[in-house]
Parts: C-alpha cells; structure tokens; sequence
C-alpha cells in the first residue's frame, strides 16, 4: 500500500493499491446516485479507494445512500445517550479550563490534541465535540498540507 487512506468514513478498510481521486466529476456522479455524503466535497482532490468508488459512483450501493441521508440531517440531540448539546460542551469545557489554569494555578493549553486529551480525561463525553470540531475543520487534511510543505521548504 502506499499510505494513502480512504476518506470514506464508512470504508471497510481493505487494502488496495487502486485509488480514485475525488473529482467534481465524482462528485456530480454520487450526487446524481445519490450516494454524495457533504463531507466528500471536503476532500476534493484526495482519494477513496477503489472499492468505495464503485460503490459511491459505479454501482450506487444502498449502503453508501443511506450514509449520504445520515450527512444531509442535522445533529440530534437524543436524551438518552452520553452526548451534550454544544452550549453544554462550552460550559464544561470553560469550566474545566476555569478549574485547571486559575484554581489549580496549571499552565495554559496550547495545541488542539493537548486540549482534547486533556478535556476528554476529565470528561469522556467531550469526545463527540471534538470529533466534529475536527471534522468541521479538517484539521487532518490541513496538517497533511503543512507537513508536506515543511518537508518542501526543508529539502
């Protein structure tokens, strides 16, 4: 394989050495299947793999349809799972900054993945907000694009 990873979120993960580069073309073909899950515009110019392509844009798979609905509904707020709304993320999260740098005199956090280690150790159920302020900045495909500048710029 050549390190490349699927950006399908539900690809099943199996090894290939074929890729489809994610196209407008692509991208009107599983929109006309409706197989288009929004978060694929996302990542134009990256890749999926072969498998997940023919699924999306070739054979239009119900699977792949149904996880497009799942992506054009709103977040909901279900009262019987572990999840918070966003203000009751915020005000745990200031709280428990509140706690650690005036309380207990802690330095500040400066990197995203410190602050998320760290909130989620105080609260697990801190994880989801993470996972979509992640996902909503495509923090994963920026440090992508700087780390291949930096080994640009070093060289």
């Amino acid at each position: 394989m050549d390190g490349r990873q699927c950006i399908v979120k539900i690809c099943e993960g199996i090894p290939t050495s074929r890729w489809k580069k994610i196209t407008e073309n692509v991208l009107s073909k599983a929109e006309a299947n409706g197989t288009l899950a929004s978060y694929y515009k996302d990542h134009k110019d990256e890749y999926m793999c072969m498998s997940c392509y023919n699924s999306i844009v070739v054979n239009g798979s119900s699977r792949f349809k149904e996880h497009a609905i799942e992506w054009q509904r709103p977040p909901k707020r279900r009262r019987n799972d572990n999840n918070l709304i966003l203000s009751e993320s915020i005000a745990l999260l200031t709280d428990i900054i509140f706690k650690r740098e005036i309380i207990e005199g802690r330095p500040p956090i400066f990197s995203f993945s410190q602050l998320r280690s760290i909130m989620e150790d105080a609260d697990e159920r801190l994880g989801s907000l993470f996972d979509e302020l992640e996902e909503a900045s495509c923090i994963r495909k920026k440090e992508r694009k700087l780390t291949g500048l930096w080994h640009i710029n070093v060289i």
